[in-house]
């Protein structure tokens, strides 16, 4: 996996007010923990932060920098405001590149537009996996091709091919997609309907005349 890098500072005030005013003054408060050294409060700038998880991701590898010491985070949790979904803190766990960690990776499915043109429907229905790995071999995304689905099957979690560097952590049988069949009405239903319904008007109206 390619490692991001971000600034950042330590954070000496704690609670509600010194985090609000914090995020008034463009910086986001986080929190670095792992490894026995007990949860280190930090600040990022909103900015560098929300162009990082733009482009790598919400579970990517950062080298952190913290006045001058480099430390090896994994961006853990995101919590974002349910209105806005602006940043409101972030979690990093520290890392070791000769120890295995748990992470979350999101599933992107490939091959979709093409499956849609034909009117099928496919169903996305899990869109993360956990995964556990070195560091340095968590992929960004993982690609599930569905083209070769057919209509009234499910793809599962069994079906993923990934590295053996890799271990997924989900049960085999949970399903990824599944692709359906759009119901069509049998040609003339509708005609038919239409002749009923012109029937009865004509029968009313010939009442009427009466």
């Amino acid at each position: 996996m390619e490692q991001a890098f971000l600034n950042g500072q330590f954070r000496n005030k704690m609670g509600k007010g010194p985090s609000n005013r914090l995020r008034s003054q463009g910086r986001v408060p986080g929190i670095i923990y792992g490894h026995g050294s007990g949860n280190i409060p930090v600040e990022i700038d909103s900015k560098e932060l929300n162009r990082l998880l733009r482009y790598y991701g919400e579970s990517s590898l950062v080298g952190l920098d913290i006045d001058g010491d480099i430390r090896t985070v994994l961006v853990k949790e995101v919590q974002r405001d349910p209105v806005t979904r602006h940043v409101l803190h972030v979690d990093f766990q520290q890392t070791k590149f000769d120890q295995k960690i748990k992470t979350v990776i999101p599933v992107v499915l490939v091959g979709r537009g093409n499956i849609e043109k034909e009117g099928l429907i496919l169903q996305h229905q899990l869109r993360e996996l956990e995964i556990e790995c070195f560091p340095h071999n968590i992929p960004r995304t993982l690609q599930v091709d569905v083209t070769s689905m057919d209509v009234g099957h499910a793809m599962t979690v069994a079906d993923v091919e990934i590295g053996e560097e890799i271990s997924i952590l989900n049960d085999v049988g949970e399903v990824i997609a599944s692709l359906t069949q759009v119901r069509t009405a049998p040609e003339g239903e509708d005609m038919a309907i239409t002749d009923d319904a012109t029937e009865d008007v004509s029968i009313g109206t010939d009442k009427e005349d009466k």
